[in-house]
């Protein structure tokens, strides 16, 4: 401990103190020095120490590097995972979309088709009842001609004879 007794001693005769007074207070003095240094150096750590404790601050922080390192690692790894699950969903769900749509595109062509076929029948069917009613209505007018004609000629008869 750096602590000078006699130029403490002398410090305090210069102040008024004597002899012993004097060793007295510096026998006090040394002693708290001595035991606050004691103190002091239980409490600090020894170079060992204090070497020890670096080497185990540094490992393990060495240590969490690299489990961060192999937590973002397999952090990448899942969310590559999960976004390749995703992509093939999305994949599956547009073909899914596109065989839909291609089906429901071939059913309102079938249903297009088949109204078409249906006005062409019942289209030829009507033209089929108006050609009956013309053949119907010229077979009337030709007999209805001749009942005429008839009567005509029974009227020309009759007048002459």
């Amino acid at each position: 401990h750096p602590f000078d007794s006699y130029a403490f001693v002398q410090s305090l005769k210069s102040a008024s103190f004597k002899q012993a007074p004097a060793e007295a207070v510096m026998e006090a003095v040394r002693s708290l020095v001595v035991e606050r240094g004691d103190q002091a150096a239980s409490r600090m750590l020894s170079q060992e120490d204090r070497e020890n404790q670096s080497y185990l601050f540094r490992a393990a922080l060495a240590e969490l590097r690299t489990e961060l390192s192999v937590r973002a690692r397999n952090d990448s790894l899942a969310l590559k995972a999960a976004s390749g699950a995703i992509r093939r969903e999305v994949d599956q769900l547009e073909q899914k979309m596109k065989e839909d749509v291609e089906t429901l595109r071939h059913d309102i062509e079938l249903d297009t088709n088949n109204r078409k076929a249906e006005t062409r029948a019942e289209l030829k069917g009507f033209n089929l009842d108006i050609e009956e009613i013309n053949n119907k209505f010229t077979i009337s007018l030709g007999d209805l001609r001749t009942e005429i004609e008839a009567a005509k000629w029974e009227q020309t008869r009759r007048a002459v004879g």
